[in-house]
């Protein structure tokens, strides 16, 4: 299986039960663009039914425009939470999270 592949059989396996709370650690890491996009477009519809989706990105950008809260984490220490647009207005001056 490609790697999109493997990742749609993982995303259905965790969420075959129908379970309020969906982890995911980098779920589009190593993906190409289409394989990328259909994988976020089953976590959207996953949020939209209802469940409530925890997680992990590096990629500030891709984050930032699926998600209603970021929370900031560094050497286990939380910097910040809030909405997106939220911590931009908020941090757009400082460099405090950009570290």
């Amino acid at each position: 299986m490609s790697g999109g592949q493997q990742k749609r059989v993982s995303l259905l396996i965790a969420t075959i039960h129908s379970p309020p709370l969906v982890l995911l650690d980098e779920p589009t890491a190593g993906l190409d663009p289409q394989a990328r996009r259909q994988l976020w477009d089953r976590i959207e519809r996953l949020r939209d039914s209802g469940r409530s989706i925890l997680l992990t990105t590096h990629s500030m950008e891709e984050g930032a425009s699926r998600v209603s809260r970021v929370a900031i984490i560094d050497n286990g220490k939380l910097l910040t939470v809030g909405t997106p647009a939220g911590l931009i207005e908020k941090h757009k001056d400082t460099h405090e999270c950009a570290r």
